[in-house]
C-alpha cells in the first residue's frame, strides 16, 4: 500500500512536468515556427 503511494505521488510529479514540458514546447514553436511561417507566405 506505501509502495502504491509512492509509485502515484511520482505519476503526479512527471504529470506535472510533462505538462509544463507542452506549455514550453507550445511556447518556442509560436515564438519561433509561426513567424517563420508568416515570413514564408509572404
Amino acid at each position: 500500500m506505501r509502495q502504491y503511494g509512492s509509485v502515484k505521488a511520482t505519476n503526479t510529479i512527471n504529470r506535472h512536468l510533462y505538462e509544463r514540458l507542452i506549455i514550453v514546447e507550445t511556447a518556442i514553436y509560436r515564438v519561433f515556427a509561426l513567424p517563420n511561417a508568416q515570413f514564408k507566405t509572404k
